[in-house]
């Protein structure tokens, strides 16, 4: 499984309109590609967010990604969501994962 993890921070006061972003873009990607997805809120930093999306492999998420960066809404969705960062220089960090294990998967 692939996985994509984003850390960032939103200006305080606009945490709704970050949300109603993301719920937007979810609805985009949902047409283009099967995936989860969630956000975390930090306790100590309530600016601070991560947001952890996983795909079934790498291959099929390169192949939807070009088309989703494509969508004109989705380009005009991230253009809203840089505005809410505290620092659109330095406040989007994104690394890319491969999932090897998964807890879940346990039978106790």
């Amino acid at each position: 499984m692939f996985v994509k993890v984003y850390q960032y921070q939103i200006q305080p006061g606009r945490i709704e309109e970050f949300l109603e972003i993301q719920k937007k873009s979810a609805e985009i990607y949902a047409s283009y590609i099967d995936f989860h997805s969630f956000c975390i809120n930090s306790n100590q930093d309530k600016s601070k967010w991560l947001e952890i999306s996983k795909y079934k492999d790498e291959n099929e998420y390169r192949k939807s990604i070009n088309l989703i960066n494509d969508n004109t809404e989705i380009r005009q969705l991230f253009e809203k969501f840089s505005s809410l960062l505290v620092n659109v220089e330095t406040d989007l960090i994104e690394e890319e994962y491969t999932m090897k294990f998964n807890f879940n998967n346990i039978k106790y």
